[in-house]
């Protein structure tokens, strides 16, 4: 949840002295798609893709790492 950011809108009946009726901003969640991670190098807002090291990991296999399409630099 990202505050302040995809506020929805809900018409709502009262139900009681205590809940008034009308209509009530809520907050909903964002999907994960719809984010984009900041790249520490060239500090904008970037696509990613995943690239294999030359290193090998604890099981032999290449080591995979993510890079900043804009600027190439791996992502940590």
């Amino acid at each position: 949840m990202i505050e302040g950011l995809n506020i929805m809108k809900r018409h709502q009946r009262p139900r009681g002295r205590g809940n008034p009726g009308g209509i009530i901003e809520i907050e909903a969640p964002l999907d994960v798609s719809n984010v984009m991670l900041i790249c520490p190098a060239c500090g904008r807002a970037s696509r990613t893709g995943k690239r294999f090291l030359d290193e090998l990991d604890h099981k032999g296999r290449q080591r995979k790492t993510r890079y900043c399409k804009a600027c190439q630099a791996s992502i940590d």
